[in-house]
C-alpha cells in the first residue's frame, strides 16, 4: 500500500508541474509554445512505445502523467483557438 501511495503522489506532482510549465509556456509564446508542446508530446509517445526492456512502475506513471498534462494543455489551447 505504501508504494502505491508514493506512485500516485509522484503522478500528481508530475502532472501538476508539467501542466503549469506548459500552460505558462503556451500563454507566453503562443504558437511557438504550442509547436514546442506538440513536438514534446510526439517524443513522449515515442518514448512510451520504447519499452521493450521494461520500465519501472514509477517511471511509467511519470510518463503517463507528463503525457496527460501535455494533452490537457494542448486541448485547452486548441479550444481557445478554434
Amino acid at each position: 500500500m505504501f508504494f502505491e501511495e508514493i506512485v500516485k503522489e509522484k503522478y500528481n506532482e508530475t502532472y501538476a508541474s508539467t501542466y503549469a510549465f506548459y500552460k505558462e509556456r503556451v500563454a507566453e509564446q503562443k504558437e511557438k509554445g504550442f509547436q514546442e508542446l506538440t513536438r514534446f508530446l510526439n517524443d513522449l509517445y515515442v518514448n512510451e512505445g520504447n519499452d521493450w526492456l521494461g520500465r519501472h512502475e514509477v517511471k511509467t506513471e511519470i510518463l503517463a502523467a507528463t503525457i496527460a498534462a501535455c494533452e490537457a494543455v494542448l486541448q485547452e489551447y486548441k479550444g481557445d483557438n478554434i
